[in-house]
């Protein structure tokens, strides 16, 4: 055997400590790339089951604040607000006075009551970007728009709930507070103030009449 023509015994050893030292380093970064997947899939579903969670919680917000507003709306109608009608004084006190300028109490109320409402049950529906008081149908599209709750015909499925703001075009510019909807016969259950001058629970259908909803939602 000549000399240096082959590696001799300490350099084999050595060479194969440096594969075995390579072969566990291997096995080392496979080891520790598994549990970096493992944290980060354990991560992604504590995520994915803390989104879930919020979005239950944020349902089960926005079917208690509905449900909130739809007692209150019923309990609102049927207390017979009026205005001056057949010799009785005007009760509507509790509902205009919670705007700063007069309201004509001979004029459709209807949005004045909705607005009344909404600030029993909370909503903090006062006035458009423009400081135009919601005692009306028009000043309450405008604000349903600037906050991106409202919906127009046209624009969409006319879908109600529970809860729901409608702007009608027949009579025009009336509201109501939507407490019951009928998918069967496409129709709905409202509260609304100035129905033959008093305030009242009327059925109504969901067609071309209701020109918008304003679904509510409270801040963040």
């Amino acid at each position: 055997m000549l000399e240096g023509s082959f590696m001799n015994e300490d350099t084999l050893m050595l060479v194969a400590k440096l594969l075995a030292l390579a072969s566990l380093l291997v096995v080392l970064g496979g080891v520790a790339a598994i549990l970096l997947l493992r944290r980060r899939i354990a991560r992604d579903e504590a995520r994915s089951t803390l989104a879930k969670e919020i979005g239950r919680q944020k349902e089960q917000t926005a079917e208690k604040n509905a449900r909130d507003i739809v007692t209150i709306a019923r309990r609102e109608a049927l207390r017979g607000f009026h205005g001056a009608l057949c010799g009785l004084e005007s009760n509507l006190s509790p509902v205009l006075s919670r705007f700063e300028k007069d309201l004509d109490p001979e004029a459709d109320w209807s949005a004045a009551f909705v607005c009344h409402c909404a600030r029993l049950a909370g909503y903090p529906a006062r006035q458009t970007d423009e400081g135009e008081e919601l005692s009306d149908a028009e000043a309450w599209e405008t604000w349903g728009l600037e906050r991106d709750l409202c919906l127009l015909r046209g624009q969409g499925e006319m879908e109600l709930c529970p809860g729901d703001l409608v702007i009608l075009s027949d009579p025009p510019g009336h509201m109501g507070v939507v407490l019951e909807c009928d998918e069967g016969s496409n129709r709905f259950t409202a509260a609304e103030g100035c129905v033959g001058g008093v305030s009242a629970v009327v059925e109504r259908p969901n067609d071309r009449r209701v020109h918008a909803r304003i679904r509510l939602k409270r801040p963040e």
